[in-house]
């Protein structure tokens, strides 16, 4: 399905659209600048049933050229809440 809006809307506003055009269980977003491995939601949606859990995240790899820094804290992993 392809969503055109002649307004910008920003990021926000055109995922809250694709929110309200959103059928399945599951919902991901990606950003155009985004790689992910192929089973990438494959992997979260069985950790999400298998834990009963609403939300599920995954580390990222900021990719600097020849350079790559992990960016994630361990402590995002196992809060109850969400920002």
């Amino acid at each position: 399905m392809v969503i055109t809006y002649e307004q910008n809307l920003r990021q926000g506003g055109v995922r809250n659209i694709g929110l309200n055009y959103a059928t399945g269980d599951f919902i991901g977003f990606l950003d155009s600048d985004d790689w992910i491995v192929p089973d990438m939601y494959e992997v979260l949606v069985e950790k999400m049933i298998e834990g009963v859990y609403d939300v599920v995240n995954c580390q990222l790899i900021r990719d600097k050229g020849n350079d790559e820094e992990a960016n994630f804290r361990p402590e995002w992993g196992n809060c109850n809440w969400i920002a």
